[in-house]
Parts: C-alpha cells; structure tokens; sequence
C-alpha cells in the first residue's frame, strides 16, 4: 500500500544535489504538508510539500538555530529572491537561475555588516567579475527583502585563489569590507614595525579581516622561515598534515601588498582579536579575524599566535616572561 503517515526519505540521488534526507508527512504515498530538508552541511530547511515537492517560503538553520538560509521553493528547487548564508557571515543574496543556483549577472557576496558587497556576475555561487558595492535601499519579491545596489568603484573583482607559487590576486586591490574597519599603521608595539588598527568603533565577535597568502599543502613550506606560516583551516592546528598558507617577503609589508589585512595584526597575550575562517569571494576560504571584544577607534588589533613553546622564537618567549610578571 501507499505509504502513510511521519517518514524520511533517502538516497544517492538526494546526495548529490546536497541532500542528506527529507522528513515529513505522507498521504498516499506522497510528501504534504509541513516538512524538512536535511541538508549534508548540518543545516535544516523548513517549509511545506505539495505534491511531494517543498514549494513555497522556506527557512533554513544550523542545529544551533543561526539563520542559514532564506528564499522560496518551486516544484523541489529554490527559486527567485535567495539568501544563502555563506562561512564567515556573510550571505549570497540574490535571483537564482531555473536550476537553483546563484548563476547570473546580479547576484551579490553581501559582507557581515549587511552593507558592503562585491555585486556582479557569479557561476553557481563563484564569483566571476564584479565590483563593490554598497546597499541603497531593498525591495520585496514573494515577501523576501531583497538589497538594492549601487557600486562605489570600477575596479574589477574576480575569484584569484592563491597557489603555492603566488598570490593570484592584484596586491593592491583591497577589500571593501576591510577598508570601512582596519588601516595598516606604526605599532605601538617596540620593534614590531607595521600594526593592525580600528577605523572606527568595533563590536565584539566582528569579522574584521582575511588572511590570504600562497596556499601549501602538508609538507610544502617556504625556503625561508616567515613567522606568516598560519594554518588553513583553524581548527587543525593539532594536524601536522594540515594544509596551511604562508606569504613570502615580497609580500609581508603593506607596501608591497593590501589585498587582505589579517596577517598585519601583532602578537598579545591578552589579545582583543581570535582567527576564526571564514569564505571570501575572491580568495576563497581562508583564515580570518574576528573581535573578542568591543575595540575602541584607534586602538590597535592583537591576537594570540597561540604558538608551541618548543619552537617559538625568542621573542615570543621574551613577551611571555613579560606577561607573567604583569599578571602578577
């Protein structure tokens, strides 16, 4: 007989268009009614079947209940005015080709503050050629908001990820969303040359920077010794055979290069910053930087470089003495 009643369905074919399973409820033998969409990244998509397909306004969520996505549903694929939430805060905003994907020439990469943007062309969610932008004001589609544009520059972004030979990007393209927070300066640091510092009023647990430089793979490393060298993914600090990423001297000084700002922040053992990740539109995932608590304008950014004792340089253990003493 038909099916009846609260069930899931499975398979490889739900897999492969990210899918982990669909639960809900079914009338003879169809999904109706209010349901789920489990997808493989964590997340749950809520909305209602219609003959057997989500159709209609739908809302998604991490486990933890942080907003993940939002849009309408036609026929079993997203449709129209989309938000997608994307690693590090911010979102993909805009309408979605006939199958689903942010494919077109308006889609936007919206920053965290829901403000800044690179707004242009993108293939299914990767950025092909835009420029900045900034939100001027919002429209209602299917009763989803969504951003109205206006660039702010003609200079042109692509997707540049980085190699193990070089940094794709051009040097000095800086990112929007950096340029209204960060601003290289003098430490007030002695010897630590060059700092990271706020432009203006910081909220804690704000993404303020990225941290892009030549990606290696496990057992890659540069000729000579940086202090750069910094882990691509965060939480595999433990993993010797992590991938990790590292900027060669032509690199380090932000005369040479300003694309990203993350590796500019000096080393504190009371930091007010952490590196978290997060996905960039142009540099893809990279590490990134992220306050731990309010920083006033002008103040200087420092994070712990959370490095092993055995092998830090002596510098490093020079600070560490100097800490302990100040804490008594």
């Amino acid at each position: 007989g038909a099916r009846e009643g609260n069930g899931a369905l499975y398979g490889p074919r739900l897999e492969q268009i990210g899918i982990h399973h669909i639960s809900g409820h079914y009338v003879d033998g169809i999904l109706s009614g209010s349901g789920k969409v489990h997808m493989l990244n964590s997340t749950v998509r809520e909305g209602c079947f219609q003959n057997g397909y989500l159709h209609g306004p739908v809302r998604g969520a991490h486990l933890n209940s942080e907003l993940d996505y939002v849009g309408w549903y036609k026929a079993g694929l997203p449709a129209g005015c989309t938000w997608l939430a994307v690693r590090g805060g911010g979102w993909l905003v805009g309408d979605v080709d006939q199958l689903g994907e942010f494919t077109g020439p308006e889609i936007a990469f919206l920053y965290p503050d829901l403000n800044t943007a690179i707004w242009g062309e993108f293939n299914k969610g990767c950025l092909v050629s835009g420029r900045a932008a900034i939100v001027v004001g919002t429209r209602e589609e299917n009763g989803i908001l969504l951003p109205e544009f206006r660039t702010t520059s003609q200079k042109i972004y692509k997707r540049w990820i980085s190699t193990n030979q070089d940094i794709s990007c051009p040097p000095h393209l800086t990112d929007p969303y950096e340029s209204t927070l960060i601003q290289v300066k003098s430490s007030n640091m002695d010897g630590a040359g060059e700092g990271l510092f706020a432009k203006v009023d910081i909220p804690a647990n704000t993404m303020i920077a990225y941290y892009n430089g030549l990606r290696l793979n496990p057992g890659e490393n540069l000729a000579e010794e940086t202090g750069y060298s910094i882990f691509l993914e965060l939480n595999s600090r433990k993993d010797k055979n992590a991938k990790h990423l590292d900027i060669p001297a032509k690199y380090q000084s932000s005369k040479d290069y300003s694309a990203t700002l993350g590796h500019k922040l000096n080393h504190s053992f009371d930091p007010n910053c952490v590196f978290d990740n997060a996905e960039h539109p142009v540099h893809g995932l990279v590490p990134s930087v992220r306050t731990l608590k309010e920083v006033e304008a002008g103040s200087e950014l420092t994070v712990h470089y959370s490095m092993d004792m055995e092998g830090a340089p002596e510098w490093y253990m020079e600070e560490w003495d100097r800490h302990g003493k100040r804490m008594g």
